[in-house]
Formats: C-alpha cells, sequence, structure tokens
C-alpha cells in the first residue's frame, strides 16, 4: 500500500470502493496500520498545537475526535497500535523555529511589519497565525517561504497588542513551532 492511498485514506478523499479496498488491506497489515497511526498523530498534533493556543476545548475535541476515527484499525486480536498516537506529544527536544523579526515584545509601525524566521529545515512547510488580544485569528497563512508581509486588507488597531507564531511542519514528520510571540503596534 502506497503513502498516497494511505493520506488519500485519512483525509477521506478515496470514493467508496477504494476505501474498502484500503480498509481490507488495514484489517490484515500493521505495518500500513502502524503508518496510518503515525500520519494521524502527526497530523493532529500539528492541529493541536495551532487550537489549543487559542481554544483549549476544540482542542481537546479534535483529539477525542482524531483518536476516536483510529479505533477501528486497532482490531480485537490485534496488536496494540496505540503508542503511535503519543509521538507528536513529546515536547523535550522539540525542534524551534528561530524568530528574526519583529523580535518577541517589539513594538512596530503597521508600514514596517514583516515576519521573518529562519529555515527549520529544507522542504518544511508554515502556517503563520496573529491574533488579537482575545486570542481571535486576524491574519493566518500557509507558506514555504521564511518570510511573510501582512496584506494591506487586514488592519490591525494602533496601541494594541497583537500575539503571532509560525508553525512548522518538516518532511521528517516532525512540528516545530516558533512559539507565541508579541508584538505592539504604534500609532
Amino acid at each position: 500500500m502506497g503513502a498516497e492511498d494511505l493520506a488519500a485514506f485519512l483525509d477521506g478523499s478515496l470514493s467508496a470502493d477504494e476505501r474498502v479496498v484500503v480498509a481490507a488491506h488495514l484489517d490484515e497489515c500493521q505495518r500500513c496500520r502502524a503508518q496510518l497511526a503515525d500520519a494521524a498523530a502527526v497530523l493532529e498534533e500539528y492541529e493541536a498545537r495551532i487550537k489549543r493556543r487559542l481554544w483549549p476545548g476544540v482542542a481537546a475535541a479534535a483529539a477525542v475526535v482524531a483518536a476516536l476515527s483510529l479505533l477501528p484499525l486497532l482490531r480485537p486480536g490485534a496488536p496494540d497500535d496505540s503508542t503511535a498516537l503519543q509521538r507528536g506529544e513529546r515536547t523535550e527536544g522539540a525542534i524551534t523555529v528561530e524568530v528574526v523579526s519583529p523580535p518577541d515584545g517589539a513594538q512596530v509601525s503597521r508600514a514596517e511589519l514583516r515576519f521573518v524566521w529562519r529555515s527549520a529545515e529544507a522542504g518544511a512547510r508554515y502556517e503563520l497565525t496573529l491574533t488579537d488580544p482575545q486570542g481571535v485569528i486576524v491574519w493566518e497563512v500557509a507558506l514555504e517561504d521564511t518570510v511573510a508581509a501582512l496584506p494591506s486588507s487586514v488592519r490591525l488597531t494602533p496601541g494594541t497588542t497583537y500575539y503571532w507564531y509560525t508553525d512548522a511542519l518538516l518532511p521528517g514528520a516532525q512540528t516545530a513551532t516558533t512559539g507565541v510571540q508579541e508584538l505592539v503596534i504604534l500609532p
């Protein structure tokens, strides 16, 4: 079974007939079940990192739904692959994304605001999120570059503190983050 088949199974893009074929294979193949569980755990952790900063209740619900969706893969009598679900939760020795600009706590004018970070790893994909003081997402963008400029359509209030972070999805199925950074928009 190819990685594309497992990814399509995980994201629900298979037809009903294709899904039956992949599910039958998963019933028989412990290796593919483990790969699917690993992929689901990485995806779940990436989404949870974003959500738990803003909505802890939503992140908990997403984790429960993701865990429940994997239960059919763990048939009675089959080896227990549930340990794979814990891999994305390790934080000790985690890879971090280094912030270049704006530094944490910076006061910047709207015109000079550029988000810049160092590459976490070749081939990494990034998601930058900017929130208001209440945690409401003001702007979010997915990109492969390490520089992002706020579009002119996004309005920021001078004197207001905003929070931003960049999460990275690395080619090795790991995640990394800048952690939450604070900035104040100058009048």
